[in-house]
């Protein structure tokens, strides 16, 4: 940008053409070495599911009791698989890019369908607990309201 500057090139166009014709034949001469060793090490590209898989979100959840598992705010229901139910049992998410879920346990592949969010709980009211979560204040006549009765000092009980 400095060098832009100081050259006075403001627009786009002269910008581009002073970097391919100036700046990068230069610093390609400066900063470029020669290869190692002329073997070419890269390896093909991995097939279109391998590379698909190799890219998905993993993370682990525990199934709960009811068999739900929640997951980026949705809830899934696994269906049985079996008589046993590996209830409070840890499985893993995936997510794919193109937003597709599946869902392992043991790296078995699991059935589930999406299900609504549970109806929030209504909030309970505390005893001994006004509005705005501060404690009530006692009344006037409570007895903590009362003259405080001063009790005396271990420094003044040893007094002569």
């Amino acid at each position: 940008m400095k060098k832009l500057r100081r050259l006075g090139i403001a627009d786009a166009s002269a910008a581009n053409a002073f970097l391919e014709t100036t700046y990068l034949p230069e610093h390609n001469d400066r900063f470029a070495q020669p290869p190692a060793s002329t073997e070419d090490f890269h390896r093909r590209t991995p097939s279109r599911p391998a590379l698909d898989q190799a890219l998905q979100l993993e993370e682990t959840r525990v199934l709960s009791n009811d068999w739900v598992i929640r997951y980026a705010r949705r809830y899934f229901q696994v269906t049985r698989q079996s008589r046993l139910a590996p209830a409070r049992s840890t499985v893993l998410v995936r997510e794919a890019v193109t937003g597709a879920i599946e869902i392992r346990y043991r790296g078995r592949l699991m059935r589930w369908s999406e299900i609504p969010a549970p109806a929030p709980k209504p909030k309970v009211a505390m005893a001994g607990v006004g509005t705005g979560g501060r404690p009530r204040r006692p009344s006037a006549d409570h007895p903590w309201r009362g003259p405080v009765e001063r009790q005396p000092q271990a420094a003044e009980l040893a007094r002569p």
